[in-house]
């Protein structure tokens, strides 16, 4: 599996550690839920993840590795979108073309 997934993973697991949404986890890498068990399956046999009751959780190997790839302390909820809306009453016209400035100096 890619390493960055498995970073990624094992980041979201130790951040929301009991409540973990595999569906979120599987939006956040990309992946379709098969493709996340395959990485969840590879991540037990590693013992990167082990089970506490019926949740997972990660191990103190899975911990080592962020540490040593220097991801213990990544946030997910500083990484998320902030969308910002478009105030109608200041839009650009959509049928005026935009030309950006110094544009004709470029095209010279």
């Amino acid at each position: 599996m890619n390493d960055y997934a498995v970073l990624l993973a094992l980041s979201y697991f130790k951040q929301y550690k009991e409540t973990y949404i595999l569906t979120d986890l599987a939006e956040i890498l990309g992946y379709n839920l098969t493709r996340l068990d395959l990485l969840i399956d590879e991540l037990l046999n590693n013992e990167m993840l082990l089970f506490n009751g019926y949740l997972l959780e990660i191990s103190n190997k899975g911990i080592m590795l962020l540490f040593n790839n220097d991801m213990n302390n990544y946030d997910y909820e500083d990484e998320r979108i902030i969308y910002n809306t478009i105030d109608p009453t200041k839009a650009w016209n959509i049928h005026k073309p935009y030309v950006p400035h110094s544009f004709m100096k470029k095209v010279k």
